[in-house]
């Protein structure tokens, strides 16, 4: 990203059996860093069912409906700032434990959500699927102005 440019870099383990209020109330804590300046990072996917790509490849490679349909209710309810919902996703979004069996592929989007603090900006700057079942979706949330 900034091949040119020393950057300190420090890495953060997510305990990824505490869920998505836990990841979304670490963001929190790391928002003020973004106000001096600091970049965080979530790197995960939006939907990872490896199970599924193993049946897709067999079966001539067609994606899942529940692969887009769960991407566009995250990208709605990240859209509208819904976080009850977001956090609550295993239950309301459709197909969310298809697309993600289990938290540890989804948390780091929770974590840059909390970062980019209450109101933040959300864009979705890319939206795709590899391998029939893996959305690679990439999200900016900056923070509110004056906030």
């Amino acid at each position: 990203m900034f091949p040119e440019a020393e950057v300190p870099i420090i890495p953060l383990s997510i305990q990824s059996h505490a869920g998505p209020e836990q990841a979304y109330r670490l963001g929190q804590a790391l928002a003020p860093l973004t106000n001096q300046g600091f970049l965080i990072i979530g790197s995960g996917n939006v939907t990872h069912n490896l199970r599924d790509y193993q049946m897709a490849a067999r079966n001539g490679g067609q994606t899942p409906t529940y692969v887009r349909q769960f991407t566009d209710w995250l990208a709605d309810r990240l859209n509208t700032g819904d976080i009850p919902a977001l956090l609550d996703y295993r239950q309301q979004a459709p197909g969310a434990v298809r697309a993600q069996p289990t938290d540890e592929h989804l948390l780091p989007l929770f974590v840059a959500l909390g970062a980019g603090g209450e109101g933040a900006t959300v864009e979705r700057f890319h939206a795709g699927i590899d391998n029939y079942v893996i959305a690679m979706d990439a999200y900016t949330f900056l923070p509110k102005k004056g906030g």
